[in-house]
């Protein structure tokens, strides 16, 4: 929260679904899972963060990733674990007159900090 995050929601158990409730944002950017105090994973979205919810939310077998992920988030929620959700969106910058896209590059730079062994 500290380098700019916020928290947007917080993944729900309901049944054998799980859910992230609430109005998310509509804006691409870079979002965190955490479990605890503790940040689990990183990720991308070139979308809206709702949509990019909707892919864990689901967790299609043809997207490996996102079935992973949702199956982890479920695991963590019947073991009675909290599984929240923050989100920012970095503006874009220039360089030398060219475009400089602050998303890819800030998920790069937390995952080093974060996760300096992956």
């Amino acid at each position: 929260m500290k380098s700019g995050f916020s928290l947007v929601g917080e993944w729900s158990l309901d049944g054998d679904h799980i859910s992230l409730p609430g109005d998310l944002p509509s804006e691409a950017g870079v979002y965190a899972f955490v479990l605890g105090d503790e940040v689990v994973y990183v990720g991308l979205t070139q979308n809206a963060l709702k949509t990019r919810m909707g892919h864990y939310r689901i967790g299609h077998s043809r997207q490996k990733t996102s079935a992973r992920v949702k199956g982890l988030i479920k695991e963590a929620l019947t073991d009675g674990k909290r599984v929240q959700v923050l989100m920012c969106t970095p503006e874009n910058s220039e360089w030398n007159g060219l475009p400089v896209h602050m998303g890819p590059d800030l998920e790069a730079t937390v995952c080093t900090h974060l996760f300096p062994t992956v």
